[in-house]
């Protein structure tokens, strides 16, 4: 029975839509049943969510479209629009951009953190011209920095990843996830910035993906990049690729409380099982598995002996713990490291 309860007179009065009966458990398809509904009817709390403003940190610089149906969605059906878990704005493929006019003279630095889900796809370029230091896919293995000349670096869509640019002329750089390549391109400078699609706006070019993150520098960030890679990669969970993150990772770790009389390899596994890898993959005692023995040897194990050498320092400097004579101390100090 619809509206009433059998015999018992309490019928129901008000106005029925839609009514659904599965015989079956539909809890994994409840929020998505429910969105769709939602949609239909106009139900508060199912509405989309759309990015009218992309807010620039420095308060300067905002980009923004005052069209609704070309603004991208920060909330989907109501669902709040993710990627690994944290906060994305989705563009549609279609029309979706922000845009924002200034001037920026190279040397300009670009950091995102972008999926685009199919090739011929600007993830960013100039406000009014196309191809001023863009990203842009033009295959589906690959992603693009342009300016005047361009370069490509390997990047499989529909992954999310960090696009890290340095447009500087020579030797300007393009890296994926940290593993990066260098050229020369020129010189434009940027007359402001498109996100999403290309900087004229001509159709067929626009995003279809998600967005998490730009990062636009009026310098030179060389010597800053790899630590701006690790901060965006711990915060997005993203595995920065090769010796990038190994090289970030040992940069960043801090020994200052290993200047102790005797550290011997319990403290020293308590001090790396207590350090939060890059990407938060796991502990360090789980990260060092990931490394190859040419890895250990050729960046973490040289980065340690010349900047904290209280790890390698000769055996008789320390106190004695391991009961045993100097050479054999020694040797038994760095297989216990070896084996960490």
């Amino acid at each position: 029975q619809i509206g009433a309860n059998g015999a018992s007179g309490n019928n129901f009065s008000g106005k029925f839509q839609e009514l659904i009966i599965f015989d079956s458990d539909q809890s994994t398809n409840r929020t998505g049943i429910e969105a769709n509904i939602g949609r239909y009817y106009t139900i508060d709390g199912f509405a989309d969510g759309r990015v009218a403003t992309w807010y620039d940190q420095a308060n300067a610089n905002h980009a923004t479209n005052t069209t609704p149906d070309e603004q991208p969605l920060i909330v989907n059906d109501g669902v709040l629009v993710t990627e690994n878990s944290k906060p994305a704005v989705q563009f549609d493929g279609v029309d979706d951009n922000l845009q924002k006019a200034f001037t920026l003279t190279n040397p300009v630095s670009h950091f995102v953190v972008a999926q685009a889900t199919e090739q011929g796809d600007f993830i960013i370029d100039g406000y009014d011209v196309v191809n001023v230091n863009s990203l842009y896919t033009p295959s589906t293995t690959l992603i693009r920095l342009l300016n005047g000349v361009s370069m490509t670096k390997a990047y499989t869509i529909g992954t999310q990843a960090i696009f890290s640019s340095i447009s500087k002329g020579t030797d300007s750089l393009l890296a994926v996830n940290g593993s990066s390549t260098t050229q020369t391109i020129s010189t434009n400078s940027m007359d402001g910035v498109t996100i999403g699609a290309a900087g004229t706006l001509a159709p067929g070019y626009n995003l279809l993906g998600t967005i998490q993150e730009i990062i636009i520098f009026n310098s030179d960030q060389s010597g800053n990049r790899e630590d701006i890679e690790k901060n965006i990669a711990d915060y997005y969970d993203i595995t920065l690729s090769g010796n990038a993150g190994v090289e970030s990772w040992v940069k960043n770790v801090s020994f200052a409380d290993m200047y102790q009389s005797w550290f011997d390899y319990e403290y020293l596994h308590k001090l790396f099982a207590n350090f939060e890898v890059p990407n938060q993959v796991n502990k360090i005692l789980a990260y060092v598995t990931e490394l190859t023995i040419e890895q250990r040897e050729t960046i973490v194990y040289p980065y340690l002996k010349e900047n904290y050498h209280p790890i390698y320092t000769p055996y008789q400097q320390r106190v004695q713990a391991d009961s045993g004579d100097t050479d054999a101390g020694q040797t038994n100090t760095l297989n216990k490291i070896d084996n960490i």
